[in-house]
């Protein structure tokens, strides 16, 4: 399919989340029509009970490389670098060393999707 994915061909490999697939372009990016820069996704996944708050252009490759157990939520953003910074810095205490996955209790992950959910509904 030329200009969009298929839903055979999600972006993130999955049909069970909220990523519009007709968004995303066949490279995995997303250009935004006023300065042709590539949009990135900010991405919040689970694996064995951790929470990784990352960013990518390609989104799909990025799931492949991860192969989540859980994906909590995703944000196609021109702002993606900074949408992180600050999600990350929210539970700074909780962060594992030298990485981006932390330790979230539910309240946490409630306050982190909150959080997101506010910044996103504030564009």
């Amino acid at each position: 399919m030329r200009g969009g994915l298929s839903a055979h061909n999600h972006p993130c490999g999955r049909t069970d989340c909220n990523i519009d697939a007709a968004a995303v372009r066949e490279d995995g990016h997303r250009s935004t029509e006023i300065n042709k820069q590539p949009m990135g996704f900010l991405y919040v996944i689970g694996f064995h009970g951790m929470i990784k708050i990352g960013i990518t252009t390609n989104l799909e490759r990025r799931m492949r490389e991860l192969r989540p157990e859980l994906i909590y939520q995703v944000f196609m953003s021109p702002e993606h670098e900074v949408l992180e910074r600050d999600a990350q810095e929210l539970h700074a205490d909780k962060r594992l060393p030298q990485a981006e996955w932390f330790k979230l209790d539910q309240d946490d992950r409630e306050e982190l999707f909150g959080f997101l959910g506010n910044r996103r509904a504030s564009r």
